[in-house]
């Protein structure tokens, strides 16, 4: 079956503390993922490990069966991955897309030129000579096109503009299917509320939650609360008291994620309770 898979994974950075310590999870395809923490639980480590870029120190990534960190031919081409900051070579897109295409076979050029077309992208200057947010875009663009089975996400809207972040959130709707999933990354949660089916959040134990926009609705309810229904979080607004509360009803509730990731930092156990998520 196709995932990628967390197997008790361990890793620590030389000179830093332990970021992961008998982490697993497993990711399956055709879903968009929102992972979300504070500074410094790793989720940028994630994204590096699941792409090969970092090697584990203990467990494993794997990618369909195969080692992430044997950085294989056929593995690497179900995956590409965005980190928030990169470089890239002193070459124009149009180059760099001929150069780069033979490790992806199933890049479209008709793809490709519907997402520089939505993102307005420059091609025919350097990518070295770009600003960051036209180099974000350059890429993004390439990315989609790509066709990947995976696409790894590291805050992808820091610094595009206002369009931009549009254009982008029209191109995940646009691009994600049975056969593809992605996975991004951020702080900026009202960048993907609308975009995410599933939500990861994770604190230096490991994973606070990992589930479904539709069972989270089910297990929360999000908006007017009282003090008597013990909110996992609040805030008082001109209309009154909003919160997080078990959901008690049988209906769904639209998930605030803004809301619900303060809740993981006032709540985690508690969260973690309700969602039967274990620690490392």
């Amino acid at each position: 079956m196709k995932m990628i898979s967390f197997n008790q994974l361990g890793f620590r950075y030389r000179l830093g503390s332990q970021v992961f310590r008998d982490f697993s999870m497993t990711l399956s395809p055709g879903h968009v993922y929102g992972v979300l923490g504070e500074n410094g639980v790793g989720k940028s480590t994630l994204m590096k490990l699941a792409s090969g870029v970092l090697i584990p120190t203990a467990g494993s990534v794997t990618i369909d069966g195969r080692e992430a960190s044997l950085r294989e031919e056929a593995t690497m081409a179900k995956i590409i991955y965005l980190p928030e900051e990169f470089s890239l070579p002193a070459l124009t897109l149009d180059e760099f897309r001929k150069v780069t295409t033979p490790f992806y076979p199933s890049f479209s050029d008709e793809s490709f030129e519907e997402c520089c077309r939505v993102l307005d992208v420059v091609r025919d200057r350097r990518l070295d000579k770009l600003s960051m947010g036209q180099r974000k875009r350059a890429y993004l663009a390439f990315a989609f096109a790509c066709r990947a089975e995976w696409l790894l996400l590291d805050e992808p809207t820091n610094g595009l503009d206002v369009a931009a972040k549009e254009a982008f959130r029209r191109l995940v709707a646009r691009y994600v299917d049975e056969g593809q999933s992605i996975i991004i990354s951020t702080h900026s949660v009202r960048e993907i509320d609308s975009l995410i089916d599933h939500l990861i959040i994770l604190d230096r134990k490991g994973i606070v939650l990992d589930a479904s926009i539709g069972e989270i609705g089910s297990r929360l309810r999000f908006g007017r609360c009282s003090a008597e229904e013990e909110p996992l979080y609040s805030e008082s607004t001109l209309a009154g008291t909003s919160g997080v509360v078990v959901n008690t009803t049988d209906e769904e509730s639209p998930v605030d994620i803004e809301m619900l990731f303060m809740a993981s930092l006032r709540s985690t156990e508690r969260l973690r309770r309700l969602f039967n998520t274990k620690t490392e």
